[in-house]
């Protein structure tokens, strides 16, 4: 990786191995506290909805992964916290072409309605 380097804080989309999204963005946010690299990754994001669905005759309310194999990352890239990111166990790799990261574009994240990761967002 040669020095990337980004106009500021975006979004980007983080694919792993599907079913472990919970795990990858809990390891994330233990190696962001570990290395230090709070003032680069702002936000680890598991997309998720709340659906209501019928087991047993009973309404019950379960969390369903909006993209599974993916989560979201709310970061400035630089050459450390794409390293940090990129070799978190059971990262595959960001989203975008070759080997530079392409943030999620505002009017998608718009669409998104970005309510949810505010909701979903935990402090460190």
């Amino acid at each position: 990786m040669t020095k990337q380097q980004t106009d500021g804080r975006h979004w980007y989309a983080i694919h792993t191995y599907a079913g472990y999204e919970n795990a990858v963005s809990r390891n994330l946010k233990q190696r962001i506290d570990s290395l230090g690299m709070q003032d680069r990754i702002f936000n680890v994001v598991v997309p998720v909805e709340k659906k209501i669905k019928v087991k047993a005759n009973k309404r019950v309310e379960e969390e369903e992964k909006i993209y599974p194999g993916y989560i979201l990352v709310d970061m400035v890239v630089t050459d450390d916290s794409w390293y940090v990111v990129r070799n978190t166990p059971r990262v595959t790799g960001f989203v975008g072409s070759g080997v530079h990261p392409v943030p999620l574009a505002r009017r998608k994240c718009k669409n998104f309605s970005l309510e949810w990761i505010h909701r979903r967002s935990n402090t460190r």
